[in-house]
């Protein structure tokens, strides 16, 4: 950590650490790619309802739902993110 000392020999004022953003990139990506296909109905919902049913799954299945349900994960960690940024 660097300390940036004023001229007169005291320490200059940290910088203002500005607020976390609300994560867009993760939101839109939770609906997108997330949802699609959305008819007839959202994919991830069909995969969870298979998960819940007891649907044999192939392993293209499980890749399947990793893919669609990743968005939704980075959503979570990046809202609890924002919401510990914002005090």
């Amino acid at each position: 950590m660097v300390r940036v000392v004023a001229p007169g020999g005291e320490a200059a004022p940290a910088p203002a650490v500005e607020p976390r953003p609300f994560p867009m990139v993760p939101l839109v990506a939770s609906l997108g790619l997330g949802l699609a296909p959305f008819t007839p109905v959202p994919h991830l919902v069909e995969k969870l309802t298979w998960l819940v049913t007891g649907h044999p799954f192939k392993p293209i299945d499980v890749f399947d739902l990793v893919l669609h349900g990743a968005p939704w994960v980075w959503l979570a960690v990046s809202l609890v993110r924002w919401v510990r940024a914002r005090g």
